[in-house]
């Protein structure tokens, strides 16, 4: 599973939050692989943010 989240503030810690979210993620649902992206408004927009953006759904 991958799973992009984009917030509206900058976050200093994104690379840490994203692994937090991702090891809750893994607990909660089993040892499934799972990548977590974070991206804040100073992310720059990579390859995989924008295929990420581009073809996933809106979880909401």
């Amino acid at each position: 599973m991958d799973l992009l989240v984009e917030v509206d503030e900058v976050l200093p810690d994104r690379v840490l939050r994203a692994a937090e979210m991702e090891g809750r993620l893994m607990l909660a649902l089993g040892e499934r692989k799972i990548d977590v992206l974070v991206k804040d408004p100073v992310t720059p927009c990579s390859g995989v943010i924008a295929v990420a953006a581009a073809t996933g759904r809106l979880l909401g």
